[in-house]
């Protein structure tokens, strides 16, 4: 009986033991076990917070990446019309240009019957008239050329004073 009571004593001490925490060597396991937990801890928030931020990159480098594709259409947008722009106003140019020419054409066929003068007489007023010598020069006519004080009179009031028909 003494021996079971010493087994009895012996099991109660080390129950209490276990239920009371164990000796103080295991104080430094469990502090340890602590600073191992706290330092797990520690790098999955580390690593949450990375992914966060990564997260927050991609979102911010995918913003960018349409922000830039945007401006990119805009300039091309932008680009596409002014060359319209650009084509439409030298279309329009070419309309007046040849508006101007065959009303030109008109009036120097009209004015060039009115006042008897030939084409090359025309020309010789057009050219006169372009570098400034228009009174240095008069119609050629076949008794040579007309120096009269209304030598060009004719043509130019015809010209000037035409009024389109139509």
């Amino acid at each position: 009986m003494k021996n079971k009571s010493i087994k009895i004593f012996v099991l109660l001490l080390i129950s209490f033991n276990v239920l009371s925490g164990g000796d103080e060597s295991d104080d430094a396991y469990y502090e340890n076990l602590d600073a191992e937990l706290a330092a797990f801890e520690a790098q999955v928030a580390a690593e949450i917070a990375s992914q966060q931020l990564m997260a927050e990159i991609e979102a911010e480098m995918a913003r960018k990446s349409a922000l830039d594709a945007f401006l990119q259409k805009l300039a091309d947008d932008k680009a596409a019309a002014a060359a319209s722009t650009a084509a439409y106003q030298a279309s329009l140019e070419t309309e007046e240009a040849i508006e101007v020419v065959v009303e030109e054409v008109a009036v120097n066929e009209v004015c060039k019957s009115a006042s008897n003068l030939s084409e090359s007489n025309v020309e010789l007023f057009k050219s006169a008239l372009a570098d400034g010598s228009l009174f240095n020069v008069g119609p050629q006519s076949s008794n040579g050329t007309e120096f009269g004080a209304n030598r060009w009179d004719a043509y130019a009031n015809c010209v000037s004073n035409y009024v389109n028909p139509f």
